[in-house]
């Protein structure tokens, strides 16, 4: 695509796109406009992500300074890109719903403006009541912001247009764990229904999704909240939920991450043997982990007592 190609000039901070004529080509058509603006969006956001990694390892350095500077001027210009590209995209179709959406997203999330992100996002579902991200969006938010009833309306919504979609089954399981109170109230539920209903919500988005390591990541750690909501723990089924994350984990931390936790679970399952040897695996990793150590003495200890 002809946008791949835009050229980046950094002059004093600021940066200019020398070629936006794939936003005009694209603005006859509105679904092709939102797929290259999204595209070009999530490319120069992982690309600022990038150099903002790269920052981090220098800044707080004095001999690094100039160079701290010219790495977020740079990241800088790629966020400036995007905030141009939507407001581009924006003049040519003012009311298009899902473009409205992922400029309030962008606004939201990365420049941290909550109340036109949150604005836009009102503007989006007015024009198209079926559009299911603007409606989570919006859950979210009043969530976030204290509107719990609101925000059930919303991601309920959001659920209803799209009941397979693994970030609105995630969200609501989060928002039922984090905000179980309010549930409690709102739903008229019980602690147990809400935490086996946020179970239920988290297993179909990791099955929806099943390499994405952050769903399987979280739906794996749930199992450890069901004693404060008085439900008995499903050790064998939370051993197995570590496993299968540790499948599509991404990097070697996640990995050490999943055997420990596999391992911890064991534990608590009493299934030393098994536990030893995720522990292991996990010293492996990282051998200069406490927690790790810790657990693997102990479930040592308990085998050799066992065997006395």
């Amino acid at each position: 695509m002809r946008f791949l190609a835009v050229a980046l000039l950094l002059v004093g901070g600021l940066a200019w796109c020398e070629e936006w004529t794939w936003v005009d080509e694209a603005g006859g058509d509105p679904a092709t406009l939102v797929e290259k603006v999204r595209a070009f969006d999530r490319l120069h956001r992982d690309l600022a992500e990038e150099i903002i990694v790269a920052y981090r390892k220098v800044a707080g350095t004095p001999a690094s300074e100039e160079k701290a500077k010219d790495l977020l001027d740079q990241a800088g210009a790629h966020i400036a890109l995007i905030r141009e590209a939507y407001e581009r995209a924006a003049a040519l179709q003012p009311n298009n719903a899902a473009l409205l959406n992922y400029r309030g997203e962008f606004l939201y999330d990365v420049m941290g403006d909550e109340a036109e992100g949150v604005r836009l996002w009102r503007r989006a579902v007015e024009l198209d009541d079926t559009l299911a991200p603007a409606h989570n969006n919006l859950g979210i938010h009043y969530f976030h912001s204290g509107n719990y009833e609101e925000g059930l309306k919303e991601l309920d919504r959001a659920l209803k247009l799209d009941r397979e979609h693994p970030d609105f089954l995630f969200n609501m399981a989060q928002m039922y764990l984090i905000h179980t109170p309010q549930v409690m109230e709102l739903r008229h539920w019980s602690e147990k229904k809400i935490y086996r209903e946020a179970m239920k919500l988290s297993r179909k988005a990791v099955k929806q999704a099943p390499d994405d390591y952050a769903l399987a990541r979280d739906y794996a750690m749930n199992f450890f909240s069901a004693e404060r909501f008085g439900v008995k723990p499903d050790w064998e089924r939370a051993a197995e939920a570590w496993a299968a994350a540790r499948a599509c984990a991404p990097a070697e931390t996640d990995v050490f991450y999943t055997w420990l936790n596999q391992g911890r679970v064991l534990v608590a399952a009493r299934e030393d043997e098994k536990a030893v040897k995720c522990l292991e695996q996990a010293l492996a990793i990282k051998a200069d982990s406490t927690a790790a150590t810790d657990l693997l003495a102990g479930a040592r200890k308990r085998i050799a007592d066992r065997d006395k």
